[in-house]
């Protein structure tokens, strides 16, 4: 009797307390993310009683510890957890929870393709589900949208959560969302509606959701020649935004009040807010709170007349600019390729839907026309290749076009119609900089006795070497480009012509030191240079052009494997050329 007694005993006590830890799971996820203190120290009690809790509330558990591990910026951790949990979860809660929270942190991680995918995983689960976490799911969808350019997407996501009565929270962050689609697209906003919506995000705790808001609309203002406006919604959300601890809200904040400061001439403030800016972005990458705050101190640095400062600044930022440019460009990519193959697998499957419905009805068929039914399955089969092969083969030309469009497919370089185009962008951009650019053609030299004499399979391997070497020594955003058999241009952006002469110069010397022997032949390869600057030239791409070619030329007359500047006459007579 006493064994049954505290069997009993233990059983209701361990009920009772499983209840009590739902109660406190929920408790935590009330203040995830306004108070992430007490958030944690809460988990921290919880997973002391691990052993007692059910499955379901260790799924729970194990979906806030995914969360801290997120909001930490620890996101490989918590997106293994929340994988798992979008795979095993029994309860959908969770599971949809998890699969918001995966398509989060793949945009926190710059991830997009996978990001999309959950994307349609998450729809497809919506389809049928009417529970709660609905409006988080859509407003991250919507967010995701927000940030691959997608803004009529995250603005229809936003409209579909604030349209359906949502809690405090979730239109909260609904509205966040609208804002930032309609201040991307130049869509005018009304005050008041920004105002409310903020006092809303407050009134819920929603400290990050409301920085966001306070910060976008700040950019906003600052576009519309409203800084001073800006600046103080920006130094009244100063506490709060400092509250959260949120790093990529931070760099947002002290990135827009940077160039808001700058735009009112306070050249102190703005070094200080573009460096706390810079410093809060870590290691999220090269975003866009860093590449505006690199430019801000090399503008302010300029206007101090710093100029080694702002030069070095100015690195900086064309550094972080190009590989946020070329981070977009691939983001743009990925999700045309993930929206491509999403539509692909869904006309497989309706094919595969079809084709199981026609053998149910072949079954049913069989014994009146079972003949009948061999030539319909064998017509259906032949459409299923005929598509199976007008896909590949569309996928295949599209892959191949893309590429034969930018890159000449034996050095793998830019071709000419590509390095064209790239070309007079940077001379665009340098030319509203007022900044500096240099023009480099080089061309192997006696090109033609190598094919003739060695065959073109090793004139081949030479102009693929010659290339190589060239790009060894020139610097990262220096673009290198095949205008047509042995010649080649590169592209020196930010360059003086002294110092796009050292690098003709290296690149000269690079090529002549060539070991020609794995190509199974002895000779020697050398390359003749000609190099030309905005300074002398213009920002006009033939003109420039022009007159690297003509200094080329004057170097192939002055006996090859030499580098020529191109110069004008005090005389303003004819141009000439001049060695290194």
């Amino acid at each position: 009797m006493t064994r049954i007694f505290f069997c009993c005993l233990l059983f209701i006590t361990s009920t009772l307390c499983a209840g009590n830890f739902y109660d406190r799971l929920e408790d935590a996820d009330r203040i995830r993310s306004s108070d992430l203190h007490g958030f944690s120290l809460a988990l921290a009690e919880i997973e002391k009683s691990y052993n007692l809790l059910n499955e379901e509330e260790k799924e729970y558990l194990e979906y806030l510890r995914a969360y801290k591990l997120s909001y930490s910026g620890k996101y490989e951790e918590g997106l293994k957890i929340y994988k798992s949990l979008f795979k095993v979860a029994k309860n959908i809660d969770v599971k949809i929870r998890s699969a918001a929270s995966i398509i989060n942190t793949h945009a926190n991680t710059r991830n997009f393709t996978s990001g999309y995918e959950y994307v349609e995983k998450t729809n497809h689960l919506l389809a049928n589900y009417t529970g709660q976490y609905r409006h988080n799911a859509l407003n991250v969808m919507g967010i995701f949208f927000n940030q691959i350019g997608d803004y009529e997407s995250a603005e229809q996501k936003a409209l579909l959560v604030i349209s359906s009565q949502p809690d405090a929270r979730n239109l909260c962050l609904a509205k966040h969302i609208e804002y930032e689609s309609k201040i991307n697209r130049k869509v005018f906003i009304k005050d008041r509606e920004i105002t409310e919506s903020i006092r809303k995000c407050d009134e819920s705790g929603e400290l990050v959701i409301s920085g966001m808001i306070r910060t976008h609309y700040a950019e906003y203002l600052i576009e519309n020649n409203s800084s001073t406006r800006a600046i103080d919604i920006l130094q009244l959300s100063s506490e709060l935004i400092e509250k959260t601890n949120y790093p990529r809200l931070m760099a947002e904040f002290y990135s827009t009040l940077s160039s808001a400061y700058l735009v009112e001439g306070n050249l102190t403030l703005v070094e200080k807010f573009a460096l706390k800016a810079i410093k809060k972005s870590g290691a999220m990458g090269p975003t866009k709170p860093v590449v505006i705050a690199y430019k801000n101190l090399s503008i302010a640095a300029e206007k101090k007349l710093n100029l080694s400062e702002s030069l070095v600044y100015f690195k900086k930022y064309a550094e972080a600019d190009k590989a946020y440019l070329d981070e977009v460009k691939a983001k743009q990519l990925a999700i045309q390729q993930a929206k491509h193959d999403a539509i692909e697998k869904a006309n497989q499957i309706k094919l595969l839907d079809k084709e199981n419905t026609l053998l149910k009805t072949e079954a049913r068929l069989a014994k009146e026309e079972q003949e009948n039914s061999r030539l319909f399955m064998a017509f259906l089969m032949l459409v299923i290749l005929v598509v199976v092969l007008w896909a590949y083969k569309n996928r295949r030309m599209h892959i191949q076009l893309r590429k034969q469009a930018e890159t000449d497919d034996l050095t793998g370089v830019s071709n000419r119609s590509h390095f064209s185009q790239v070309a007079e962008s940077a001379l665009n951009y340098h030319q509203k900089t007022r900044q500096p650019l240099a023009f480099v053609i080089f061309d192997l030299d006696l090109f033609k006795n190598v094919n003739d004499q060695y065959g073109h399979q090793t004139g081949d391997w030479a102009l693929k070497e010659a290339v190589e070497a060239s790009r060894r020594v020139c610097r990262e955003q220096d673009q290198i480009g095949r205008m047509g058999g042995e010649e080649f241009a590169i592209v020196l952006p930010g360059c003086s012509i002294d110092k796009a002469m050292q690098v003709a110069e290296a690149c000269r010397q690079a090529i002549a030191s060539i070991d020609t022997s794995p190509s199974s032949e002895q000779f020697t390869l050398t390359a003749s240079f000609g190099v030309a600057d905005t300074q002398v030239c213009g920002y006009d791409f033939d003109q420039l052009y022009g007159c690297a070619d003509k200094a080329l030329y004057q170097s192939k007359e002055q006996g090859r494997n030499r580098v020529y500047r191109y110069i004008q006459s005090p005389s303003d007579g004819p141009l000439t050329s001049q060695p290194v």
